[in-house]
C-alpha cells in the first residue's frame, strides 16, 4: 500500500512533536536526542498492516529498547560481559525477526538502540529529570520511552482520519480483483460448455483444452493473489473476506467437477440430444455470474438462482427420460448434474459473502461522512 497524503501528515507531526520536545529538555542534558530517534524510528512502524498490532507494537518497541538501553550499562559495564549482552540481543532480535516476520522491524528498531547506545556510551554522571536524579543510561531510557509515546499518541489520536483511506483502498482493490475472476469464471463456463456443445470439439481438442488450461491458470493467479491482498493490506473484517475467497476456491473446484463430463463421456454424439438443456444451464450460470460483477457498482440487489434451478430440473428430466437409456455412461451425467447443484449452492454462498462485504463497506462510507 503506498503512503498516503496523512500518513506522511502524521510523520510530520510525530517530528515536529519530538523537536519540541528535544528542544524543551536539552536543558536536562545531552541525550535528549534519544527523544527524537525513538520517535521517528516508532513511527516507522506505521507501515505496518494491522492497526492494533502497530499500536501494540509502538509500545513494546519503546518500552524494550528503554529497559534493555538501560541494562546495558548498569550491570554490563565490563567489557566481555557487555560483549556477550550485545550479542545476544543481536541473536534474540534476528531470530524474532526471521521467525515472525510482522516483528522484523520492532525487533530491528530495539536492535539498532542498543548497539548506538554501545556506539555512543553515556558518561559516569548523573542528571536531574523533574525532581528525581538519575544515570544518565537511566535517563537514557526515559528518553526513549518519550520518544515511543509521541509516536503512539498521534496514531491514536489520528486513527480515523488516517487509516480511512487504507480501510477505502482495500475494498476497491478487492472489488477489482473478484469482478476479473468472475469474469474468469465466466469466459471458462462459456469454454467447458462448449466442449459439450460444439461439433468441432472432437477435431480440435487441443484448441479448446488449451483454452480451458489458460482460464485455469488465470483463475488460480487471480485467487492467489486475492489471498495475498488480505495479507498485505489493512483490514477491518478480515474474516467475511476469507469467508468470500474460500467459497470462491469451492466455486473453481465444483467448475472444475462438471466439466470432467467432456472426458467422461466417449460418444460425443449424446449431446446432440440436449443441446436446448445444456444451452440453457450455461446461459443461466453466465447471467448469474454477470448479476454478480453488477453488484459492485450496486446495480444489483438480490440475486435470482430460480432460473437456473429451473434449468438444471429440466436437464435432469432429459436425463430420465432419454440420457439414462441411450447413454453409453449413464452415470456420469448423474455426477454432471450433482456438480450442478453444487455450483447453485456454491454461487449462492458467494454471493452472501459479498452481500455482507458491501453491506459493511456501505456502512462504514457513512461512518466515514459523519
Amino acid at each position: 500500500m503506498a503512503v498516503s497524503f496523512k500518513e506522511i501528515l502524521y510523520l510530520i507531526i510525530v517530528a515536529c512533536l519530538a523537536l519540541s520536545f528535544n528542544f524543551f529538555a536539552i536543558s536536562v542534558g545531552q541525550h535528549t536526542y534519544w527523544i527524537m530517534l525513538a520517535a521517528l524510528m516508532c513511527s516507522l512502524l506505521l507501515l505496518q498492516d494491522n492497526f492494533k498490532f502497530h499500536l501494540y507494537s509502538i509500545l513494546i518497541t519503546g518500552f524494550l529498547a528503554a529497559i534493555f538501553v538501560s541494562l546495558k550499562v548498569s550491570y554490563f559495564a565490563v567489557l566481555p560481559a557487555l560483549a556477550v549482552y550485545l550479542a545476544f540481543i543481536t541473536f534474540i532480535a534476528m531470530f524474532v525477526g526471521q521467525r515472525y516476520l510482522a516483528w522484523f522491524l520492532p525487533s530491528f528498531i530495539i536492535n539498532v538502540c542498543v548497539l548506538l547506545s554501545v556506539l555512543y556510551p553515556a558518561v559516569n554522571e548523573k542528571i536531574y529529570i523533574g525532581n528525581y536524579l538519575f544515570a544518565n543510561n537511566i535517563a537514557r531510557g526515559f528518553f526513549i520511552a518519550e520518544g515511543a509515546l509521541i509516536a503512539w499518541i498521534p496514531q491514536v489520536l489520528l486513527w480515523g482520519n488516517i487509516f480511512r483511506r487504507a480501510n477505502k483502498i482495500i475494498y476497491n482493490d478487492f472489488y477489482g480483483e473478484i469482478i476479473a475472476v468472475l469474469g474468469l469464471f465466466r469466459q471458462l463456463n462459456k469454454t467447458i460448455f462448449a466442449c459439450f456443445l460444439d461439433p468441432a470439439y472432437q477435431e480440435n481438442i487441443y484448441l479448446f483444452e488449451r483454452r480451458i488450461h489458460v482460464f485455469k491458470n488465470k483463475i488460480i493467479e487471480s485467487t492467489l493473489q486475492l489471498r495475498n491482498l488480505l495479507q498485505t493490506k489493512y483490514i477491518s473484517n478480515k474474516t467475511e473476506f476469507v469467508y468470500a475467497v474460500n467459497h470462491l476456491d469451492l466455486l473453481f473446484d465444483v467448475v472444475l467437477q462438471y466439466a470432467q463430463l467432456r472426458r467422461r463421456v466417449t460418444d460425443n454424439t449424446i449431446f446432440a440430444v440436449c443441446v436446448a438443456e445444456l444451452t440453457a444451464v450455461q446461459d443461466e450460470i453466465e447471467k448469474l455470474l454477470s448479476d454478480m460483477i453488477a453488484t459492485f457498482p450496486h446495480k444489483k440487489y438480490h440475486l435470482r438462482a430460480d432460473n437456473l434451478f429451473e434449468a438444471i430440473k429440466r436437464f435432469e428430466e432429459i436425463y430420465q427420460n432419454v440420457l439414462r437409456v441411450t447413454s453409453r455412461e449413464p452415470l456420469v451425467f448423474l455426477l454432471f448434474i450433482a456438480s450442478l447443484q453444487d455450483v447453485c449452492k456454491e454461487l449462492a454462498a458467494f454471493y452472501t459473502a459479498l452481500l455482507a462485504i458491501r453491506q459493511d463497506d456501505k456502512y462504514g462510507n457513512q461512518q466515514n461522512h459523519r
